[in-house]
C-alpha cells in the first residue's frame, strides 16, 4: 500500500472546482448544517450505505450504530476503501461518487462536516480495510474551528467489518443531537441497520400498517397512509430525505400556486385529506445542499407516478365511503375527464383502470340535490334530465331560487352544498357545472348579469316583462291628507310650461300633462325613489314611446315625429326613506328640493324598472341637469315676485 506522507493542501475535482483546505475547512463546517450540526451524523450513516459494491440490494447493506456516554460509532460491512478514497476522505470536497447514479453522497463534504464546533469534536478514528490491510486514520481536534492533525497508521490486527467512524465529543449533548439526526435518517433507508444492538424498523417495514397503499415504479417508491399533518409530502433521493413540504407546493413547484383545489385541477392530481406521502426515487437531481431538488425531467417523471397511485388511493376510499363534499372537490378537479366520459362512457369502461374508474365513479356517485326533490342525483343523471334547449339552473346559496317568482323554463334547480376543501375555488361551480353542461345559469348571481339576462330573453326562456318589480300604483282614495298635499305641490311645479318643455324634449314626446302618483314595490331589497309610468300604471319603456313616433318624409332626415299627445304619471316610491323623509318635514319650497332629488335619481330607478329596456339611456343626467335650470328659473320668478 502507498504511505500516505502528505495530506494535500488543494484538491482538484473532476468537474474543475479547486478546493483549498484551510479556506473551506472553517465555511463548510460551520455552515453546510449550522442549524442542525447533528445532521453530520447522517453523512457519516450515507458513506456507510455507499460503501456496498454496485448492484446490492438495499436491503443488503447493513450497519451498526453504537453509543457511549461522549462518543458515537458506525461500522459497516462494504467494501473498506482503497488509497485513493483515503486521499479524498481526508481532502474537502474529495469524492468518486459524483454523478455516480450509485451512490447517495456526490460532494464529498459530508466527513469533514462532523467537525462543525457546534459539535464540539474532540477526536475520530477511522478504521477500514485498506487494500488488504486495516488502515488506522486519527483525527485529532487541538482547537475548535482549526484544520485537525491527521495521522495514519497500520494496524496489525484483522477486523470483522469494513470500516468503522468513531467520534469522541466534549460533552453528552452531541451525541443526543447525532441520534436525533440517526432517527430520522434510518425512518426512510430500508437498510439492516441496528442501533445499540436493536434493528431499526424502517417506514417501509413498520407492521399494522393496514391502510397503507405501498408501490414501486420505474426507479420510484412510495408509500401512502392516514396523516394529519400540512406538509404532508416526503421526498427523498435514494432514500435520503431531502424537503418535506405540502403536496401543494410539491406540484407547482412552488410557481404559480393557488394553494386552493386549483392547483390539483391545474396538474391533475386528486385531493385526498388526512394522508400522508412519502415518495423516493433514485434519479431526482438535488441541489447541492441537498435539501431542494431541480424541476427537470426526474421531477416530472416522479410527480407523474404519484399521481397516478393517489387515484388509486383516492378509488378505494371513495369505494368505502367519503363526504359529498370531497366528491364534489375532485369533479371539479376531474371536470373535464368527466365531461369526456359523459360525451362516450364506452372509451372508458373498455378500459378499465383504476384512473378511468375513479372518473365514472365522480360521475355517477349521487351527490347533488335538486330543489324541491327527495333523494340526490349524480351528474350523469342530471345530464340525461336535462333538456338541450333549457339552461341547467344552481343556486348553492339558496337565496333566489324563486328568482322572477318562478316565471322561468327549467327542468329543475340544483343546489349544490358549498365546498370549502383546501380553500375550495374561485367560481367553483361555475367551472364544474359550465364544463359539464355548458348553459348554465347561477341563480345567486342572474341579477347584475344583465348579458346573460338578454340572452335568457332572446332565447325566450324568461320574458321582459317578467324582469321589472311588481308596482303599484296607490289610488287617491288610499292617501292621507299629508300625502295628499305632497302630491298637489310637485304638480303645481310640474304645470310650469317650462319644465314642461324640457320633459318633452329629453323624451321625444309630446306630453298632454304630467301628474304625480304614489306607488309601491314588492320587490323586497329595490332602492327605487320614482319612475316614469304611463296612465294605467305600467313603467314606461321603448315600446311606449314607438306608440308614439312615426317616421317622416325623406326630405327631413328620416327625423321622428311624435303623432299625438300623451299623459304620463311621475311615481314616488312610498316606501322610499327620501319621500318618507319630504312627507315628514314642513317647510317651504320642500316641492322643489324634492324634484331636483328625483329628477336626479329617475335615470337609475327607471333602468331598475325596466332593466330589459333601453329606455332608461332616454331618462339620462341631460333631464336632470335640464330640469334643474328649470326649477332654478321657476324658483327665481317667484322670489322676483
Amino acid at each position: 500500500m502507498e504511505t500516505l506522507n502528505n495530506i494535500p493542501e488543494t484538491y482538484l475535482m473532476p468537474n474543475g472546482l479547486e478546493i483549498d483546505l484551510d479556506e473551506g475547512f472553517v465555511k463548510l463546517t460551520e455552515r453546510q448544517f449550522g442549524g442542525n450540526p447533528g445532521r453530520a451524523f447522517s453523512e457519516l450513516i450515507q458513506n456507510a450505505i455507499d460503501s456496498y459494491p454496485i448492484g446490492t440490494s438495499w436491503e443488503e447493506r447493513m450497519g451498526e450504530i453504537s453509543t457511549g456516554p461522549d462518543w458515537i460509532s458506525i461500522k459497516d460491512y462494504g467494501e473498506g476503501m482503497s488509497t485513493d478514497r483515503l486521499r479524498l476522505l481526508i481532502t474537502l470536497g474529495g469524492s468518486d461518487k459524483f454523478n455516480d447514479p450509485d451512490k447517495i453522497g456526490q460532494f464529498g463534504m459530508g466527513f469533514m462536516s462532523m467537525f462543525n464546533r457546534k459539535l464540539g469534536t474532540k477526536e475520530i478514528v477511522v478504521r477500514t480495510r485498506c487494500e488488504g490491510q486495516t488502515v488506522q486514520l486519527t483525527f485529532r481536534v487541538k482547537e475548535q474551528g482549526k484544520r485537525p492533525e491527521i495521522s495514519l497508521c497500520i494496524l496489525q490486527e484483522r477486523i470483522p467489518f469494513s470500516t468503522m467512524i468513531k467520534v469522541q465529543f466534549e460533552d453528552s449533548f452531541s451525541v443526543y443531537d447525532c441520534l436525533v439526526s440517526a432517527h430520522k435518517s434510518l425512518t426512510y433507508y430500508p437498510c439492516k441497520m441496528k442501533l445499540n444492538g436493536a434493528l431499526f424498523i424502517s417506514c417501509w417495514e413498520k407492521p399494522g400498517q393496514r391502510d397503507v397503499k405501498m408501490y414501486a415504479e420505474n426507479g420510484c417508491r412510495g408509500l401512502i397512509r392516514n396523516g394529519k399533518e400540512l406538509d404532508n409530502i416526503t421526498i427523498l433521493c435514494k432514500y435520503e430525505r431531502v424537503m418535506k413540504t405540502s403536496l401543494n407546493h410539491f406540484l407547482t413547484g412552488g410557481h404559480n400556486a393557488h394553494y386552493d383545489l386549483e392547483d390539483f385541477y391545474n396538474n391533475k392530481t386528486p385531493y385526498i385529506p388526512e394522508i400522508e406521502m412519502i415518495l423516493n426515487t433514485d434519479k431526482l437531481h438535488v441541489t447541492i445542499s441537498r435539501d431542494s431538488y431541480y424541476l427537470d425531467w426526474a421531477y416530472y417523471e416522479v410527480r407523474s407516478i404519484l399521481i397516478k397511485h393517489l387515484k388509486s388511493y383516492l378509488l378505494r376510499e371513495i369505494i368505502n365511503g367519503v363526504s359529498g363534499e370531497l366528491i364534489i372537490a375532485n369533479q371539479f378537479i376531474f371536470r373535464n375527464e368527466i365531461e369526456t366520459y359523459l360525451a362516450n362512457p364506452a372509451s372508458i369502461i373498455s378500459n378499465p383502470s383504476d384512473e378511468n374508474k375513479l372518473i365514472e365513479k365522480l360521475a355517477t356517485i349521487q351527490v347533488f340535490r335538486i330543489n324541491g326533490r327527495i333523494g340526490k342525483y349524480s351528474l350523469k343523471e342530471l345530464k340525461k334530465m336535462k333538456r338541450d334547449n333549457f339552461p341547467f339552473y344552481f343556486s348553492s346559496e339558496k337565496t333566489n331560487l324563486r328568482w322572477l317568482g318562478g316565471s322561468f323554463k327549467h327542468d329543475y334547480i340544483v343546489i349544490p352544498e358549498m365546498c370549502r376543501i383546501n380553500g375550495g375555488a374561485a367560481h367553483f361551480f361555475e367551472s364544474l357545472f359550465s364544463t359539464i353542461f355548458n348553459d348554465i345559469v347561477n341563480l345567486d348571481t342572474i341579477r347584475g348579469n344583465l348579458k346573460k339576462i338578454m340572452e335568457l330573453v332572446e332565447r325566450e326562456i324568461i320574458s321582459k316583462e317578467s324582469l321589472s318589480p311588481k308596482t303599484k300604483i296607490v289610488g287617491i282614495r288610499n292617501l292621507n291628507p299629508q300625502e295628499k298635499n305632497l302630491l298637489k305641490e310637485i304638480d303645481l311645479l310640474l304645470s310650469d310650461p317650462a319644465i314642461m318643455n324640457v320633459i318633452e324634449k329629453n323624451l321625444h314626446m309630446k306630453v298632454k300633462c304630467i301628474e304625480t302618483a304614489f306607488f309601491t314595490v314588492e320587490e323586497t331589497g329595490c332602492r327605487i325613489s320614482s319612475g316614469l309610468f304611463d296612465q294605467n300604471g305600467k313603467p314606461l319603456n321603448e315600446k311606449f314611446i314607438s306608440n308614439f313616433l312615426q317616421k317622416t318624409d325623406e326630405n327631413e332626415n328620416r327625423e321622428l315625429k311624435v303623432s299625438r299627445n300623451t299623459k304620463i304619471l311621475l311615481g314616488l316610491n312610498l316606501k322610499h326613506p327620501f319621500i318618507q323623509y319630504l312627507l315628514s318635514v314642513h317647510v317651504a319650497r320642500r316641492n322643489f328640493y324634492g324634484l331636483t332629488y328625483l329628477a336626479h335619481e329617475l335615470a337609475l330607478c327607471q333602468k331598475m324598472l325596466v332593466p330589459y329596456s333601453p329606455f332608461y339611456h332616454v331618462v339620462k343626467q341631460k333631464l336632470a341637469q335640464d330640469m334643474r335650470k328649470a326649477l332654478i328659473r321657476n324658483l327665481l320668478a317667484q322670489i322676483n315676485n
